[in-house]
């Protein structure tokens, strides 16, 4: 692997600056309220490097959500490598993502609606379920459930739920209700 040079190192600083402070200022004031000169000003760039590093304001959503992704798979597939309950290790992946997205709610409305009409977002979303999907084959294998539901089919069920708590209730209401839906969900696999 090549080493990255200094302009390269410092390009590399400048986004992960922006991106931090993008997603306080997402979360403070609303992506929409937030400008791009605010967010150039709070990294201290020119509007032509951010325009540089990025194209467009919704890049920083998506490499938000795509670093987000990152996290949820690594800690899905940590938690489901071996697992001394499998059902347990589950509600814990669910529960992991469930807190992001409560902590991070405007960044992710943002996300679920490009996601409505922009194939990059959808395709975050898409690996969103392969993860969960993951760790529903691993529940069925470890627990001996029998295969006749598709776990394709239950991680989109968990996901769809997740995306019309977060979209319909207060953050503090979506934990206890998605949980009790993935809760649901296992006992229909038994």
């Amino acid at each position: 692997m090549k080493e990255m040079g200094l302009a390269e190192k410092k390009k590399e600083m400048n986004m992960q600056r922006v991106m931090h402070d993008a997603l306080h200022y997402f979360e403070k004031n609303g992506y929409y309220n937030t400008s791009i000169d605010k967010l150039c000003k709070g990294a201290m760039i020119s509007r032509s490097s951010f325009f540089n590093y990025f194209g467009c304001k919704e890049k920083i959503i998506e490499l938000i959500v795509a670093d987000g992704l990152k996290d949820y798979k690594e800690f899905t597939y940590k938690e489901m490598e071996d697992p001394k309950d499998a059902e347990e290790s589950l509600r814990r992946c669910i529960d992991f993502h469930i807190r992001a997205t409560v902590k991070y709610r405007n960044v992710t409305s943002v996300a679920y609606q490009l996601a409505m009409d922009n194939e990059m977002f959808k395709s975050l979303n898409r690996e969103y379920v392969r993860v969960t999907e993951y760790a529903i084959k691993r529940v069925q294998e470890l627990g001996g459930y029998p295969d006749r539901f598709s776990p394709e089919w239950i991680a989109q069920l968990i996901m769809g739920d997740c995306v019309h708590a977060f979209m319909s209730m207060k953050a503090e209401e979506c934990r206890p209700v998605i949980l009790n839906t993935v809760d649901r969900l296992l006992e229909m696999m038994r």
